[in-house]
């Protein structure tokens, strides 16, 4: 699956293109991944997020970029 603008969050240019959510609650917490604003799994770490953005085209995706990813509700160290 390679990376491509599909919503209205393509028309904003301050919006980075991959959004981690906030923590989920549960046995095992986990945060939803949207690229393009579409929603393409959840992670449970770090290395969640880059195994999606590998999947999505993107091979060595720096998780510190602000303009590749934005994390909602905590950074990437935020787990729990």
């Amino acid at each position: 699956m390679d990376i491509q603008p599909t919503g209205p969050d393509f028309e904003d240019p301050f919006h980075p293109p991959v959004i981690v959510q906030p923590v989920t609650a549960a046995a095992t917490p986990f945060r939803r991944v949207e690229i393009y604003g579409r929603e393409v799994g959840v992670a449970y770490c770090a290395e969640d997020v880059v195994e999606f953005l590998r999947r999505a085209g993107v091979p060595d995706a720096d998780l510190d970029d602000e303009e590749l990813v934005g994390w909602h509700g905590g950074g990437r160290d935020v787990w729990v």
